[in-house]
């Protein structure tokens, strides 16, 4: 008697099953020997908070590229961005994650997007970059609104690579930041951003530290070189250069804080441009205790090198000032704007200012918590405030203008004639 059997595609026989599963095994096998598992530059995304600690299923890494909101991203032990392909295995981050890296590895770059008004933040306490972190480095330069202020705060962990491989840690956005209180970088550090924050408090730089912006280095170990570039601004407080050697260059300022120091020219020279410079040694012993034996200083012309003693102090003037009265007589539109030289005739750097009240004549704003940049020995700011308030009398005239605050060691109540004038 036949027996008859039902058969649909969805449903194969045992023999047929096990056959399409021994095909499947050898083609898997196979394949994985002969050719690498996905296709070049693949890539995969994470827009959400998370934690991750396995290898990412694609060549690339990018985080934060479909969410402007905050959210938070853990990648520990375990983690990893790997590729066969040489160019591949990158960690790409936008607009606002914070990432806390402590373990695992990237096996290229970590990079972060600078086109944007937003700006991510890495907390690297651990793992290892096999090649460098490049901060606000793809994406349009002076994009309209972006921040350009990524910031990197490496309390651990490890940058393979060398200067001469590429690697380092190089910010390039205008508002960067680098924070270092331990951790290896092999490579260099390099600010380029004009605005840009360096704060170096511990950990170990295989290279040179070059800024361009504001810099704090209080402990930590420099492999080569402290290079103030052209307009930057470093107070050295702590720490060892392995070459001990540091340049101010053009329009730059080194700030050296420490005790029983002085420098000693010993020679001039000129640099690939033919821009001369003069030769220092400096010794003596830094605020925290690192001493300096005939460190080699070169102040390039325009440079400034500073020797901040342990007895020096800060003092505030105003140098200059004038008040300008807009739509004067009419009260309602009436503007009037101070604009005022704070100046630092003291042998301290005034750090800290905080401007709390301008009185114009009889006229006072409190309560306004204005912040201004640190003014070091012998230089002056500029700070403009307006009040939407008439100047009540006869212009021209000559009028007090007192500014009160304080700044960090001291307060500053001072007080200047200048005079009051329509446009």
């Amino acid at each position: 008697m036949a027996v008859s059997r039902s058969f649909s595609p969805g449903a194969p026989t045992r023999p047929l099953a096990a056959a399409v599963w021994l095909l499947l095994l050898l083609t898997f096998v196979l394949g994985a020997a002969a050719r690498p598992a996905r296709a070049q530059n693949s890539w995969y995304f994470i827009d959400h908070n998370t934690s991750y600690n396995s290898i990412v299923p694609a060549d690339n890494l990018a985080i934060g590229f479909a969410n402007v909101s905050p959210f938070t991203v853990f990648l520990t032990e375990g983690f990893g961005v790997e590729s066969v392909f040489d160019t591949d295995g990158n960690l790409w981050i936008e607009n606002r994650p914070t990432v806390f890296f402590s373990g695992g590895r990237v096996q290229n770059e970590i990079r972060t997007g600078r086109d944007n008004p937003y700006h991510p933040t890495i907390h690297m306490s651990g793992g290892e970059v096999g090649k460098a972190i490049l901060l606000d480095s793809y994406g349009f330069e002076d994009a309209p609104g972006s921040a350009e202020a990524s910031r990197l705060f490496m309390s651990g962990g490890t940058v393979v690579a060398s200067g001469n491989e590429s690697g380092g840690v190089i910010s390039f956005g205008k508002r960067s930041q680098i924070h270092l209180s331990d951790g290896v970088i092999n490579g260099p550090v390099v600010a380029f951003g004009a605005e840009s924050v360096t704060k170096i408090s511990g950990g170990y730089i295989g290279e040179m530290l070059q800024v361009n912006g504001s810099a704090e280095i209080t402990g930590g170990f420099i492999g080569v070189i402290l290079r103030v570039s052209e307009g930057g601004r470093a107070n050295w407080k702590g720490g060892t250069l392995g070459w001990n050697w540091a340049v101010a260059h053009k329009d730059a300022t080194l700030n050296i804080f420490g005790s029983n120091l002085s420098m000693t020219q010993t020679g001039t020279g000129s640099d690939v441009n033919g821009l001369p410079f003069d030769i220092f040694r400096l010794n003596g012993m830094l605020a925290d205790g690192t001493p300096l034996n005939d460190v080699v200083i070169d102040r390039h012309a325009g440079g400034k090198v500073n020797l901040i003693g342990t007895d020096a102090i800060a003092k505030l003037r105003l140098s200059d000032g004038l008040v300008i009265v807009s739509n004067h007589n009419q009260q309602t539109a009436a503007q009037t704007s101070a604009s005022f030289t704070l100046e630092n005739t003291g042998t301290g750097v005034a750090e800290g200012i905080v401007i709390e009240s301008i009185t114009i004549g009889t006229a006072s704003v409190t309560g306004l918590n204005r912040s201004v940049q640190a003014i070091d020995p012998g230089e002056s700011r500029t700070v403009t405030h307006t009040i939407n308030a008439d100047y009540g009398g006869v212009l021209p005239a000559t009028v007090a203008l007192r500014v009160q605050g304080r700044y960090a060691g001291g307060t500053f109540n001072i007080t200047r004639r200048v005079t009051a004038r329509e446009p």
